[in-house]
């Protein structure tokens, strides 16, 4: 006995408590972890999509764009326009 308490009851709650307490600073730590992953996943992961967008959607997006207005500027040349004319319209008369 020990003040009163069996031993072994003792040791039992003296188990449990410090199971309780082990549990909760495991938590923690696991959770503070867990946290600093994550960022570095979500970071890398941010890297990882921002090239893919590049490569897959937005360099072709830049190219057909490029196309366009090359062939916009040819279609002035030859419609004998300048870089500001479209080619085929006149320009806006206002009406007297």
């Amino acid at each position: 006995r020990s003040g009163g308490v069996p031993v072994p009851t003792l040791a039992v709650l003296v188990g449990l408590l410090g199971g309780v307490v082990l549990a909760a600073v495991s938590r923690a730590l696991a959770g503070v972890g867990a946290r600093r992953w994550a960022r570095r996943v979500r970071a890398s992961l941010e890297v990882a999509v921002t090239d893919v967008a590049d490569q897959h959607v937005v360099g072709p997006v830049r190219e057909v764009l490029d196309d366009l207005e090359r062939t916009r500027a040819s279609a002035r040349r030859a419609a004998g326009g300048g870089p500001g004319r479209e080619p085929g319209r006149e320009p806006r008369r206002t009406p007297r």
